[in-house]
């Protein structure tokens, strides 16, 4: 087994558009989304903020560098942070290209993406400043949370774990009879398939726990920042609030639990 098929937990990933009945296609189903809203959205009207002096339009696109300025003047501790980051290389911003979503089995309807085992963000300069600016403040949370490296390690060990005692099984189902065709459990006695069982659902369990903490913690930062960009820019929330309505964006002032658990796929009965 490979562990880049099974360890979900290195891939953090923004879920921002939600095309539903009234909107067009579903992106939590369908992953043309992006096709369709980067060919049909509707324009919005435009906002121009103030940032550092200068005026710039939240409707502009190809503005990468421009969202790290909003970043910095809106939240100068979580700006000054990533941008030593990225001087010193411990975190690269990249484009979110075919490649990448190939390379890592990413759909077309994730719009930003961290991958922690390379320090990377990736996200789509093509898409508004407006929008990018939350997307990639998202990402940044990730990259800044210092609890990520203990949570994977613990989640490392227990696919191991498992890893190993299902190669180990797959022996002995083998040395019973087991001629590589069909599901070699039925080989096993019914405690070994209780063991296996019991481990793989260890460690399922803990990397959903440890995703939903992850995006819940990003998710609490995206929140606090989208409200100081509504306070310091006057044209913001309407700007947002007209994608919200022509575009089917999904962004909330306080994102709850539901949603993270049905955009990541999160079983809720993980916090029970």
């Amino acid at each position: 087994m490979n562990k880049l098929l099974f360890i979900s937990l290195f891939l953090f990933n923004t879920y921002a558009f939600n095309f539903g009945n009234n909107f067009g296609l579903d992106i939590d189903h369908s992953p043309q989304w992006r096709t369709y809203r980067d060919n049909q959205k509707l324009e919005v009207s435009k906002c121009e903020i103030e940032l550092f002096n200068s005026n710039v339009s939240l409707n502009s696109k190809g503005q990468l560098e421009k969202a790290f300025d909003i970043v910095l003047e809106v939240d100068p501790a979580i700006g000054k942070q990533i941008n030593v980051l990225r001087k010193n290389n411990e975190v690269s911003i990249n484009e979110f290209t075919a490649a990448i979503r190939r390379k890592y089995g990413i759909d077309n309807k994730t719009s930003a993406l961290y991958i922690h085992e390379e320090k990377a963000i990736y996200v789509n300069s093509s898409d508004e400043l407006g929008l990018l600016v939350i997307f990639l403040y998202h990402e940044i949370s990730h990259a800044l949370d210092s609890k990520i490296e203990v949570e994977l390690s613990e989640v490392f060990k227990l696919y191991d774990q498992y890893s190993e005692n299902y190669q180990m099984m797959q022996v002995i189902a083998t040395e019973r009879g087991h001629t590589g065709n069909g599901d070699f459990s039925t080989f096993l006695s019914d405690t070994e398939r209780v063991i296996l069982s019991n481990e793989y659902r260890s460690y399922i369990n803990l990397d959903q726990l440890y995703r939903f903490r992850a995006e819940r913690f990003a998710f609490t930062k995206q929140d606090t920042f989208v409200n100081r960009l509504f306070t310091n820019y006057s044209c913001y929330q309407d700007y947002i609030e007209e994608h919200k309505k022509l575009n089917g964006l999904k962004l909330f002032v306080e994102t709850p639990d539901s949603y993270i658990f049905d955009a990541y796929g999160i079983n809720s009965s993980i916090l029970e």
